[in-house]
């Protein structure tokens, strides 16, 4: 009989499979890494991928751990708490953050000054970010005690319990009256006066129109970031500087954007905003090299750009809210609030989706590495795409035309009324 030689991978020499079974996997060419510090990085997540995800021919194409049955820990079970927890997340989030931001229309009908409160929850929006940024992980350590499930179950929980404490205080302290409204005490109103407000509000629908790009174009910057720096600039680690210098640019620029508001008002702070970012963001396109630091000012100035929307579209919407009422005879505040949050979570779902279509057809596969096409894809995903983005989102907000002066006859005519 033929004698037959074992392929080099399979020839143990009598160690472990699992000393040789990272380089076995390179010889049959599951992947190849460049350096011995890429094979060491990955080589902690491969026996995750190997036991949790990976089909088993000789248990009927089932995972290790999914043949075990778990009572507990068991990985479709996991995923379906957390989807649970997110989904109470999100539906108490929304009962708290819809009132939370309508309340803007009640607390001063001065357009100036809703913009003037915008830009103050935006700064300390931002400066929620930085320290979450670089505690939370320190505080799982310090909190888990070498237990790290139960370290994120801490950490959260007192995040968790200080915002409690923050909406409590909000509710306390922030006056609010029934007919603060310019128009007077708010109806109860029909299905049917509801879309009959929404028919006449066409301001609103240009507010919607313009988020909707904006904040997916915002979506896509975020969630493309550290694939750049991963794998354009192989130091995933330094993607904590952008993000960084992305809240440093709420706490920076918000009030350039605030003094503006004044003298050239809502539309043009927003459709300024977009522009800057979209040169940013060009720019690093253009760029064909750049490092690490370039790559974080750039987007601290796409940031800085982005922020002039995010500070400007709650005080506008609470605007458009008088438009409406004057156009209807009809006040809709927590739909109108309400629907633009709708939108907001309409487009962050579509950038999603958007990225990984756009990952897909560039040829990204994780955890490999890329080719020089590829790479050039993930850079125009980063810069191009959101750039593309603001872009529309800055030629649909000139369609809106209630500025400082028209808005003081809106609240006048509404008085009268």
């Amino acid at each position: 009989r033929q004698g037959r030689t074992l392929h080099p991978c399979l020839q143990q020499a009598g160690k472990p499979p699992g000393v040789n079974g990272p380089t076995c996997l390179q010889q049959a060419g599951a992947r190849a890494y460049q350096t011995s510090k890429q094979r060491a990085q990955d080589l902690p997540l491969w026996p995750h991928s190997y036991h949790w995800h990976r089909p088993h021919s000789g248990i009927k194409q089932q995972t290790p751990v999914g043949r075990l049955n778990l009572n507990q820990n068991n990985l479709v079970r996991l995923h379906i708490y957390c989807l649970i927890a997110n989904l109470i997340f999100r539906l108490f989030w929304t009962m708290t953050y819809i009132p939370y931001t309508s309340m803007l229309t009640r607390i001063t009908p001065d357009s100036d000054e809703r913009a003037s409160i915008g830009g103050y929850k935006t700064i300390f929006v931002s400066l929620s970010k930085l320290p979450v940024s670089f505690f939370v992980l320190s505080s799982v350590a310090l909190l888990g005690a070498g237990d790290e499930a139960q370290g994120f179950l801490y950490t959260m929980s007192a995040i968790a319990l200080l915002a409690t404490l923050a909406f409590a205080g909000c509710y306390f302290l922030t006056p609010e009256q029934a007919d603060a409204g310019p128009g007077g005490p708010v109806e109860r109103l029909t299905v049917r006066q509801i879309l009959h407000y929404f028919r006449k509000n066409s301001q609103l629908w240009i507010i919607i129109a313009g988020l909707f790009f904006a904040s997916g174009a915002f979506g896509i910057l975020m969630q493309s970031i550290i694939y750049y720096f991963k794998y354009n600039l192989a130091d995933a680690d330094s993607a904590k500087l952008a993000f960084t210098a992305i809240a440093i640019a709420g706490l920076t620029m918000v009030p350039v954007w605030m003094n503006l508001v004044p003298r050239i008002g809502n539309r043009l702070v927003w459709f300024s905003g977009c522009v800057l970012a979209s040169c940013a963001l060009v720019t690093l396109y253009l760029i064909p090299a750049p490092g690490v630091w370039t790559v974080t000012v750039l987007v601290y100035l796409a940031a800085s750009g982005i922020y002039a929307f995010i500070m400007t579209f709650l005080p506008m919407t609470a605007d458009c809210v008088d438009f409406g009422e004057l156009k209807s005879g009809h006040r809709v505040e927590a739909f109108s609030f309400g629907f633009l949050s709708l939108a907001n979570k309409l487009s962050i779902g579509t950038a999603g989706w958007l990225l990984g279509f756009m990952q897909t057809r560039v040829g990204f596969e994780a955890t490999v590495d890329q080719s020089a096409a590829t790479l050039q894809g993930l850079k125009a995903i980063l810069t191009l795409a959101p750039a593309a983005g603001v872009l529309v989102s800055a030629l649909i907000i000139l369609f809106y035309r209630i500025n400082r002066d028209y808005h003081k006859e809106i609240v006048t005519e509404l008085k009268r009324a």
